[in-house]
């Protein structure tokens, strides 16, 4: 098989398990650091060109934006409740007399979580530092 022939189809091998992982990840609502370490197994377990790991980590790169524009919000827990930033949703803190300000004050476990609940409950994908004393 010539060398051009055999890089794309590695790249479209890489393609498929990097997919394969995002898709996966999805249905489970994996915290970021597990997807993201799922995803360099896949895609640096492969000898490459430079030119196919660049367009699979453009790819991987594209399904991660797209997780944060669909299957991601913004949000945390304000006295044991969970509340979004997102107007449109129902959970949205405004809705339930949370003022920005008490938002920003005494939420705990602030970050990105999965849109839908797994279980009834809300599971984080990226959580940073409680907004507290900010």
């Amino acid at each position: 098989m010539p060398c051009i022939e055999r890089s794309l189809a590695i790249r479209d091998r890489m393609v498929q398990a990097v997919r394969e992982v995002y898709s996966t990840h999805r249905i489970m609502r994996s915290p970021s650091a597990v997807l993201h370490e799922a995803e360099i197994k896949v895609s640096r377990g492969v000898k490459a060109p430079h030119w196919v790991r660049a367009h699979v980590d453009g790819y991987a790169q594209r399904l991660k934006d797209e997780l944060y524009e669909r299957h991601l919000v913004y949000g945390g827990y304000v006295n044991g409740t969970f509340y979004s930033t997102h107007s449109d949703r129902d959970d949205y803190y405004d809705r339930h007399g949370v003022s920005p300000v008490e938002f920003s004050k005494k939420c705990s476990s602030g970050g990105h979580y999965w849109k839908e609940p797994l279980n009834g409950r809300m599971m984080p994908f990226f959580i940073g530092d409680s907004l507290e004393g900010r």
